[in-house]
């Protein structure tokens, strides 16, 4: 980069950059990216990022401090309008964007040349559709010979939701497409990646992995590990709620890092409590259940990781439920494996060894509980529990939310005092739980029956098989034995050929002397008298 860097001009000194952008909430981390990229592939050192920002012209206003803040750099400076900026210094690369980077397909200079009057490199990025306000496309010098597409196609290193492609450096060195790997991991921000995809993607939201089944699982496992009763419930990166919104838990906490989750939660749920700020700064009080699923997968340091899952037990006053990975699979730019969940949580002191509850998409979801927490043990999801999640309808997890409502609504009336009435609620709450162990298990039995006949069709269906596979055999076995039949017979014949061959051949050879006698005998008084005429003349 440093020889396509001075075919522009630019001398190989401190520079200082300054984007022009445009106010909007996707611009957020688009810019982001933008500044990290420039970082990897400009040579001079850089003095100052300035970001001066146009008003957003459909009134989209953003909070420009969440990216000061994400970026922790005291190099990079941002002016809104009206602000005063000051003329830039020679030798400073000005990066003016029109355009959210991600849009973009061209880019261009200014017509005058590469070097302004004043000294400045002057870079005008833009769209090509230019509204008056930049330059024409007609005026634009295209640049993606002069600076390449390291510097150029920008865009190439993050797509519409905010994920980053690396695509376009598989040409280059091995050694610095791996250092920008390297890059594009250490600097990922989750706090602009979550804000992007709840603001650009609701449908898939925190993931797949509170979506369709997996969303069900969680449920069930829920379901059976959060205690009856008025108990409390911390949610460490609780995220849209697509999971727990349905459940019926009064004195709820959810916490995370994006404002837009925090916002789309607490339409949500407006009945529960919410918190903005990561797991490690948020001021929370402890609750007697602390949930955290898929948040440790995306720290980026083993220290950080270590430190989160401290946070999460001090806060648990008689149980944990966390999920994470306990083994090293194939990571992307925003998951990370530093140690094993399972062995990390067992140094945890206070709690009892951890109970895995569930396995699902290479992650491990397990449980402990405080010593003295006087709960009884975890249940984890069987084998049977996970096919019948599959197997269910919807309607039957909304049964066993309102049976647990119905359960937690007796335990509370006991609780309140009302022990003259304490032979009927347990009556009722003993029919309760028979009417629904009662359709789980005719549910179950029917999936059974089912699964059994399916059995024994593809059980009688292998029987005709290996039925088909004998009759086969065997008409397989006599065609060997006609086929040996066959070839004897025909050996048979070949030795009759042979001998009949030679007896014509030895009644030829009879045949010819006895013609030789015959003609001799008959040629022979011919001679004879054809001598004595000879003679007599």
């Amino acid at each position: 980069m440093t020889d396509t860097i001075e075919q522009v001009g630019m001398p190989l000194s401190p520079v200082r950059i300054i984007f022009h952008s445009v106010c909007r909430q996707r611009a957020l981390i688009d810019l982001y990216y933008q500044i990290i990229t420039i970082r990897a592939f400009i040579e001079n050192p850089i003095l100052d990022l300035v970001v001066f920002m146009e008003p957003c012209p459909d009134g989209d206003e953003v909070d420009w401090s969440i990216l000061a803040n994400e970026l922790r750099d005291d190099r990079v400076h941002f002016y809104l309008e009206g602000d005063t900026l000051e003329a830039p210094p020679k030798d400073t690369l000005v990066l003016k964007m029109k355009v959210g980077l991600i849009a973009i397909r061209k880019f261009s200079v200014t017509a005058p040349g590469t070097l302004t009057d004043d000294g400045h490199i002057c870079l005008v990025v833009d769209d090509g559709n230019c509204d008056g306000d930049g330059l024409p496309p007609q005026d634009a010098l295209d640049l993606s010979e002069t600076l390449g597409d390291g510097l150029v196609r920008l865009d190439d290193f993050v797509d519409g939701l905010g994920a980053r492609r690396i695509g376009a450096l598989e040409e280059r060195s091995g050694q610095r497409l791996h250092e920008f790997r390297l890059l594009l991991r250490n600097s990922h921000s989750n706090r602009l990646f979550w804000n992007n995809r709840y603001e650009m993607n609701p449908a898939l939201g925190s993931g797949i992995g509170s979506r369709g089944i997996y969303k069900y699982l969680k449920q069930l496992l829920l379901l059976r590990n959060i205690p009856i009763g008025e108990v409390s419930v911390l949610d460490f990166g609780c995220g849209d709620l697509e999971v727990l919104r349905e459940l019926e838990i009064e004195n709820y906490t959810g916490v995370d890092v994006s404002e837009e989750a925090i916002q789309r939660a607490s339409r949500s749920r407006p009945d529960w409590t919410f918190v903005h700020g990561s797991i490690l700064e948020a001021e929370v009080d402890p609750a007697d259940v602390v949930l955290c699923f898929e948040v440790v997968i995306h720290c980026p340091s083993p220290t950080e990781f270590e430190a989160l899952i401290h946070r999460i037990c001090s806060k648990a006053k008689k149980r944990v439920i966390i999920s994470g990975y306990d083994f090293p699979i194939r990571l992307g730019e925003m998951t990370f494996f530093h140690r094993s969940l399972v062995d990390t949580l067992a140094e945890m002191p206070g709690f009892t060894p951890p109970t895995k509850l569930a396995s699902y998409h290479d992650l491990s979801v397990y449980c402990m509980d405080r010593l003295d927490s006087g709960l009884l043990p975890p249940c984890p999801l069987t084998t049977q529990d996970m096919l019948t999640s599959v197997l269910v309808q919807n309607d039957w997890v909304a049964d066993m939310q309102r049976g647990h409502t119905v359960m937690a609504k007796r335990i509370r009336d006991l609780v309140d005092g009302r022990t003259s009435q304490l032979q009927k609620p347990i009556a009722k709450l003993v029919e309760t739980q028979r009417q629904l162990d009662e359709r789980i298990s005719t549910k179950m039995g029917m999936e059974l029956a089912e699964s059994r006949n399916v059995v024994d069709r593809l059980r009688n269906e292998l029987t005709e098989s290996h039925k088909d596979m004998d009759r086969l055999r065997n008409e397989l076995t006599e065609s060997h034995k006609d086929l040996d039949r066959l070839h004897n017979e025909l050996t048979i014949s070949g030795d009759k050929v042979r001998t009949l061959r030679d007896e014509l051949r030895a009644a030829n050879n009879k045949l010819a002397r006895l013609t030789q006698t015959v003609s001799w005998k008959v040629t022979q008084p011919l001679r004879s008298l054809r001598k004595l005429t000879r003679t007599k003349k």
